[in-house]
Parts: C-alpha cells; sequence; structure tokens
C-alpha cells in the first residue's frame, strides 16, 4: 500500500528537472487550443471551491492490465480555496495556511514540506502556463459513447508521470477519474513481499547485510504503472475549516517543530 500513499507525497516540479521546451512543444501546445481550455476549465472547477468534498478509490495496476488491480486503497478530499486535506489509508496530508504536512500514521512521521503555490488535488499545476510550456508534451480530447470526455495529458521526459488521463463531464467539468501513468518496479505475489521485509531488515541491520541482500535479490518487472483514482459523492457543502489547520499535528518553539500531544512519539521531519 505504500506505493499509492507515498507517490503523491510532492510532483517533481520545475526546479528539479531541466525542462524539455523546444519549438516543436511550443507549436503543438499552440495547436492545442481546445484542449488547453478544456483543461482550465477543469482545473477552475476545483481551485475555486469554496467547500467541496469527495470520496476516492485508488487502484494500483501495471498499465497493461489494468483490469488486474496490484493495490487498492480508499480516501477523502476536502478543499477549500488553496487549502487541501486529504485521507489516504494511512497516510493524512494537508495544505495549509504556512505549510504542506504529510503524516504518516503506520511510521508515525510528520514530514514537513514548504506551502505549494497550488492545492494538490490534481497532481500537477497545469494552470502554470510556464509549467506548461516546459514540461507538456501534447494533449489529446476524446469522447465516449456516454458523452463523458477524456483529456490525455502527456508529459516530458524525466517527469514523476508519463501521462495523466482526465476522465470529466463536459457540462458540469467535475471528474469521475483521474489516470496517472509512471514507470516503475514491482515484485509479485509473496516474493513481493518478502523482498520488501528483507530490505526493510537488512536497511536496518547496515551496509553489509544491505550489500549480501543485493547480490541475491531477485529482479523485479520493470512496466508502467497506473493509479486510477475514482470519485464519488461529491459534494459543496459547509464543513469544519479547522481540518486544514496545521497546529493539529505540529507547533513550533523557535526554529524547532514538535509533534502536539496527540501525536506523541511521532518523528517532525522537515523537509525544507
Amino acid at each position: 500500500m505504500k506505493k499509492m500513499c507515498m507517490i503523491f507525497m510532492l510532483m517533481a516540479l520545475a526546479t528539479g528537472i531541466k525542462a524539455q521546451n523546444d519549438e516543436n512543444t511550443s507549436i503543438r501546445l499552440g495547436q492545442r487550443g481546445a484542449e488547453l481550455m478544456e483543461m482550465s476549465s477543469i482545473m477552475h472547477q476545483y481551485v475555486d471551491q469554496q467547500y467541496f468534498s469527495c470520496n476516492m478509490n485508488y487502484d494500483f495496476a501495471d498499465s497493461a492490465h489494468q483490469a488486474t488491480v496490484l493495490e487498492h486503497a480508499t480516501g477523502m478530499f476536502k478543499i477549500h480555496n488553496n487549502l487541501l486535506w486529504n485521507m489516504r489509508d494511512s497516510v493524512e496530508s494537508l495544505q495549509g495556511e504556512q505549510y504542506m504536512l504529510v503524516v504518516d500514521h503506520h511510521d508515525s512521521a510528520i514530514y514537513i514540506y514548504p506551502r505549494q503555490p497550488y492545492q494538490k488535488f490534481i497532481d500537477a499545476p497545469l494552470l502554470d502556463s510556464s509549467f506548461n510550456q516546459a514540461f507538456l508534451k501534447d494533449l489529446k480530447l476524446t469522447t465516449a459513447a456516454n458523452g463523458n470526455k477524456t483529456l490525455s495529458i502527456y508529459f516530458n521526459p524525466g517527469m514523476q508521470y508519463s501521462q495523466m488521463d482526465l476522465v470529466y463531464n463536459p457540462t458540469t467539468y467535475l471528474l469521475s477519474k483521474i489516470s496517472y501513468y509512471y514507470s516503475t518496479v514491482v515484485f509479485g505475489g509473496e516474493k513481493g513481499k518478502e523482498v520488501e521485509k528483507e530490505k526493510e531488515k537488512d536497511n536496518r541491520k547496515g551496509g553489509d547485510e544491505k550489500d549480501k541482500r543485493e547480490e541475491k535479490e531477485p529482479q523485479g518487472k520493470t512496466m508502467t504503472g497506473v493509479i486510477n483514482m475514482s470519485f464519488s459523492d461529491q459534494k459543496n457543502d459547509a464543513y469544519d475549516l479547522n481540518i486544514f489547520a496545521e497546529s493539529n499535528f505540529i507547533y513550533q518553539v523557535g526554529q524547532k517543530f514538535y509533534a502536539q500531544k496527540k501525536y506523541e512519539g511521532y518523528k517532525v521531519i522537515p523537509v525544507m
């Protein structure tokens, strides 16, 4: 379950990846006016919300065999303007007024990140024209028999995702599904569980044991994985905005951060 819970911590942003913008990209995007307008309408449907909440299902699969779900998780989102709260199994995250927090209740850890310039309901700053010029390779719009549309967004090499599909109602611009495609390595079945356990055990022991494990470690399968996120029970009802308060989890004394009493024993890890 860690794969889905932690992959959404932070999208690789422009500061961390060499821009792939070139004349061909600019020409292609210049010919995608309709697609860019649809993308903007979808993003504004969520960015501009005063109150928004929904339930979510997450399924991880090999993109070539999506009917076979390798991992499943459930979650919930709440949005208020540029604030966001999300619960995905044992990982809770929020974008508050000052910081972005990721709280891993399974590992008893609180990660503190700089506040993002956008809330991360959709895991890319698609309203940022400079981001799009630098990192979008192409866009494609298709219409299904039921009238729903799919906007496929293709990213340049080096991005966390190679492709993102947004399935939405073209009248309301509400999403019913987002699919994220990315390169990954998996170990199947019981062997996969055994490998992960050995990795954790050897990493705790140190260098020699880790080296021995790496010598005998079986090769995993490289594939294009896909995380399919489907949405239900989308609402615009008001709720308590205290859910976005960083002080629910941490407090600061001078330059140091500490966990609130409720989370005593949690490691507090600034990632600035």
